[in-house]
């Protein structure tokens, strides 16, 4: 051991334990050896030129002066000692391709609910069906509000059940109500609950005065030390895990579009073609054919709209609603309302997705008034 084989810079002859600071030494260390029996070291003071430390050595009952560096190396907690191996990747008893890949490695969920004092309510996070995958999007928030997810954003809290969380130590071996309490944990700063093919696993993390994160939670038998750096989640703000986008979906699957503004309704249906069909599309606006092109065109920027808030302000003044049928005659309904000269909020199915420009508002009026007259938005 390092104890029985301590390096020294000499004996000390002519000092007395006392000036060695050994009747009161800063720690003792016991050791257990087959060779010397047990026997112990004591560490005391350091020397008045600073080049080391006094210690006793109780087996040759001799005191000698050591480097600062090795008394240091000796002192230490059981906390220490802890084991800091990583909080491993959740395993599920499943062979389900929808959670695992061929190695049995965590791939999906079905619910992800994130919450915590650093959000004001919880979020909970879906994988999105076929349907919506195609569409280029992984995962959805069905609350606090319906919206598709930033799937890059999303993907960062689901990390720490599917690929583990190294850790840096250890802050305490107990994990009674009282010690999570001491380390912020029963009013913890994120808590992740993942359930997946029937198996709910639940992380907290709570920010402590070194920088760095408590952690505990299902199957981890201490509170674990972690550092930020370890947890990307938590530079994710609550409005950044939404999709900034104000309505996305296929064309191909739309049956019909109106929009109504101003006083005015304007309505357009659309069929796709067959493969052998030089138009796309067919697109008519009342009983005028309109060029397929130019409608994809005009749906391009439509589908581009993107937000620049998420927060609640709706007003009474509405000032346009979109009814979007699809080949279902399932509707779904945009709606606009002015809330100041330079914002408007947005709403799906009367559920706030939050604000875009006036600028991005007078551009879709102006290109459903272009498109109605059978004119390319791109010109």
């Amino acid at each position: 051991s390092a104890a029985a084989n301590i390096p020294a810079i000499m004996e000390i002859t002519k000092k007395t334990y006392s000036e060695c600071g050994l009747d009161n030494p800063l720690y003792t260390v016991g050791v257990v050896s087959e060779e010397l029996g047990n026997y112990y070291i004591l560490f005391g003071g350091t020397s008045p030129d600073n080049t080391g430390v006094y210690i006793y050595s109780s087996p040759d009952e001799k005191i000698y002066l050591v480097k600062q560096s090795t008394a240091e190396s000796f002192n230490f907690t059981a906390l220490d000692l802890a084991n800091t191996d990583s909080v491993p990747a959740v395993s599920v008893d499943t062979k389900d391709e929808k959670y695992v890949d061929d190695s049995g490695s965590l791939i999906s969920f079905d619910k992800l609910t994130i919450s915590g004092n650093k959000y004001q309510k919880p979020l909970v996070i879906t994988p999105v069906n076929e349907e919506e995958a195609s569409m280029g999007f992984d995962y959805k928030v069905i609350s606090p509000m319906n919206r598709y997810a930033e799937s890059t954003k999303a993907s960062l809290f689901f990390t720490p059940f599917s690929s583990g969380v190294s850790v840096s130590g250890v802050y305490s071996f107990d994990t009674d109500i009282a010690a999570q309490k001491e380390f912020g944990l029963q009013n913890p700063d994120v808590v992740l609950n993942l359930i997946v093919a029937g198996k709910s696993v639940t992380y907290k993390f709570a920010l402590q005065n070194d920088g760095y994160y408590a952690m505990f939670g299902d199957g981890i038998n201490t509170i674990k030390n972690v550092s930020a750096s370890e947890l990307q989640f938590l530079n994710v703000k609550e409005n950044d895990i939404y999709n900034k986008i104000v309505y996305l979906r296929n064309i191909s699957e739309l049956k019909n579009m109106t929009f109504d503004f101003d006083n005015k309704s304007y309505s357009f249906d659309i069929s796709e073609n067959s493969e052998d069909s030089e138009e796309k599309y067919t697109v008519y606006y009342g009983d005028k054919l309109i060029k397929s092109e130019n409608f994809q065109n005009f749906y391009m920027h439509f589908v581009s709209m993107s937000l620049v808030d998420f927060s609640y302000s709706k007003s009474d003044s509405l000032v346009m609603t979109v009814r979007i049928k699809d080949n279902d005659g399932a509707v779904q309904t945009l709606a606009f309302y002015k809330v100041s000269p330079t914002e408007y909020y947005c709403s799906l199915d009367n559920n706030g997705i939050g604000k875009i420009t006036s600028s991005t508002y007078n551009k879709l009026v102006s290109d459903i008034e272009i498109v109605s007259q059978n004119k390319d938005v791109e010109n």
